[in-house]
Order: structure tokens, then C-alpha cells, then sequence
């Protein structure tokens, strides 16, 4: 897209009042139009589109400007999110919107960073499920739900616990005993152990050899 500085202005055209860098490091650049409409773009993109005061523009080129600046900005900001830690592409989009980008860039920049394998369903499953199975013990069911419900679909849920059971089967295998090692100092019946283990999706059979072993272990 490229400024217009037209001499024969159209009935729908608006003139560049002024370029305003700001922000930290003067990052983006406020622009202020003829009919009063404003919005910030990044700088380096104001720079390369050779933008100066007095540049006209019809009112779509304007609105492709303002939608291509979101865009860029847009996915520099999820690549800067996707680089902290990994995320699931609903978590990521959802971030985006709360800083203000509207559904559809986000959505389309989501898209762009999964194109690029920035973000990955099945990656971000695999770690988390992972994690959790360290730090919080609890069923297969339990985890891939608690997965779904961050977005993730129940294929690559799957997927990562069967990538996780290759790789580290026993933080499935002995999941039970290990929240059972974990929990038995908060509860002194072992009915109320039990049925903490139930809530983690445990089943009654895993729980009952699990709590075997603890008591050989004394």
C-alpha cells in the first residue's frame, strides 16, 4: 500500500495531519487524519511505507492501513507471548484480544504462528500434561479434560499422553501412588484420602493398590 499525494483530491479522501512517534524506544507512531480518525502503527512500518505529514488517502486505504499495521503488530506481539512459554492457540489468541486486538487478527495471526509451528496444540499438551503429572498428580481423564477445557482437542490430548507414556511412563503409571504420597499428609482418615484421589479421576482400583503400597512403604 502506498501514500497518495494526489494534487486532485476525491469526495472521500483524508489527508495525514501529522506523525506522532511514542511510546517506548518511540516504538509506534500515533498518525492523526484530516477528519479527525487517529490510531497508532509500529514505526519501522510507518518508516517503510514512507509516510509523511500532508499524504493523502481514501477512506479504504486508510482502514487497509490501520488493518495491516493491527496485523503486524499483532503477530509481534504473539511471537513475543509464544517465545515466554508455550500456549495453546486459544490461550494465545484469548491474549491477544485482552490486549486489545480484535477476534479476527487474532484469529488470523494465531493461524500464522501455527503455519509457522510458533504454536503447537499438541507441544503445548505434551509439556502441560507433563508438568501437571509432576507437580499435581492426577488421572488420564482428568488431565486431557482439564486440556480440553484450555482448548486443546481430545485428539492431540491423546496424542501427548501417548507421547508422554513413550518417553516417561512412569509419571502415568505411578500417578496415582504419587498423589496418594502427596495428599496423605492433608487427610488423617483414609476415607477422605480416598475420596480426594476419586476427584483427581482415579479409579477405586488404582487407588486401593496405591494406598497397599504406601502402607508396605511404612
Amino acid at each position: 500500500m502506498h501514500a497518495n499525494n494526489s494534487s486532485f483530491p476525491s469526495a472521500n479522501q483524508v489527508f495525514l495531519e501529522s506523525l506522532q512517534e511514542r511510546g517506548r524506544g518511540r516504538a509506534e507512531c500515533l498518525l492523526q487524519f484530516s477528519d479527525g480518525a487517529s490510531f497508532c502503527i509500529p514505526t519501522d512500518y510507518a518508516h517503510t511505507l514512507g509516510l509523511t505529514e500532508g499524504n493523502s488517502f481514501t477512506e479504504e486505504e486508510r482502514e487497509l492501513l490501520r488493518y495491516n499495521a493491527e496485523l503486524l503488530s499483532a503477530y509481534r506481539k504473539a511471537l513475543e507471548l509464544a517465545a515466554r512459554s508455550e500456549h495453546s492457540r486459544v490461550a494465545l489468541q484469548r491474549k491477544l484480544e485482552q490486549r486489545g486486538f480484535s477476534a479476527q487478527v487474532a484469529l488470523l495471526t494465531v493461524d500464522r504462528l501455527a503455519e509457522e509451528g510458533a504454536v503447537d496444540d499438541r507441544r503445548f499438551a505434551e509439556m502441560w500434561a507433563a508438568s501437571r503429572l509432576r507437580r499435581r498428580p492426577a488421572s488420564r481423564s482428568y488431565i486431557c479434560a482439564e486440556l480440553r477445557s484450555r482448548g486443546v482437542d481430545a485428539v492431540d490430548a491423546d496424542a501427548a499422553f501417548s507421547q508422554i507414556a513413550d518417553t516417561d511412563p512412569a509419571l502415568i503409571d505411578e500417578a496415582c501412588l504419587r498423589a496418594a504420597t502427596k495428599l496423605k499428609g492433608r487427610y488423617a482418615q483414609e476415607q477422605s484420602l480416598i475420596q480426594a484421589l476419586l476427584k483427581r479421576g482415579f479409579s477405586i482400583a488404582e487407588i486401593r493398590t496405591s494406598l497397599g503400597e504406601l502402607s508396605y512403604k511404612r
